[in-house]
């Protein structure tokens, strides 16, 4: 669908995931294993449970080549840099309300960022109509969550995308990066704003408009934080 069209297209669901690609598989051996000391502790001040029991892992991915259309576009024989088109990894804590970003590559980036050839319609063609983070990981949520109105927070952790690292690292002042430092703001001040509208704070207000049929309006805020080099935004939705 064109960015500029004015249909839009009707809410995904779980129903939705074979008709675009998608492979959404549960790993409940993979440990839980935050990669710093800080993001546990944030965890457990607002009281999300950090044992590996609740912090489930659960993987949706699109392999090459997606439909056949990829055939118009891309030679079929043409080395693929991996062996998926998309990936999007999260832990899911159904007991505390919180979803927490592990791995985040998009079918969009990755089909633009491997073929720099293709025009931004053919890569949209390329790519599934399921593709953006948010529409997925709202998919997978709605679809095990016994209450999926609880959801309450959503983390970003490593965050790399540079574009949201130059907002963060603003919002806290340009504090040391191998410090420990973190601030929170309210979504309608001007950090809060633009932590928003980031790459990656975008994520969690698309995520909000897709299921706010079942969560309601919600009055976010948003703590910035950096350790030891890692970015990572902590969003609380509120109830």
């Amino acid at each position: 669908m064109l960015r500029n069209s004015r249909v839009k297209p009707p809410p995904f669901t779980a129903h939705d995931w074979e008709d675009n690609g998608w492979n959404v598989a549960v790993d409940e051996e993979k440990p839980f294993e935050p990669e710093y000391p800080q993001l546990t502790k944030a965890m457990k001040e607002r009281g999300i449970s950090v044992s590996n029991e609740d912090n489930l892992y659960i993987e949706a991915s699109v392999e090459w080549p997606f439909r056949n259309i990829r055939g118009k576009l891309i030679d079929p024989q043409a080395e693929m840099p991996q062996e998926y088109m998309g990936l999007y990894g999260s832990r899911y804590n159904f007991h505390s309300g919180a979803i927490l970003a592990e791995q985040s590559f998009s079918p969009t980036f990755d089909v633009s960022d491997s073929f720099s050839t293709l025009t931004d319609q053919q890569v949209r063609e390329a790519v599934p109509p399921l593709n953006r983070w948010s529409d997925v990981t709202w998919t997978i949520w709605s679809h095990f969550a016994e209450n999926p109105a609880n959801l309450r927070y959503i983390i970003r952790e490593n965050i790399v995308n540079s574009e949201t690292c130059d907002i963060i690292d603003h919002a806290l002042d340009y504090a040391p990066i191998d410090e420990e430092t973190e601030r929170t703001y309210d979504i309608d001040s001007e950090d809060g704003k633009a932590l928003l509208g980031t790459p990656n704070g975008g994520g969690t207000a698309w995520l909000l408009k897709a299921g706010m049929s079942v969560l309601g309006r919600r009055d976010p805020r948003v703590t910035a934080m950096i350790t030891n080099e890692y970015y990572t935004m902590i969003w609380d939705l509120g109830d």
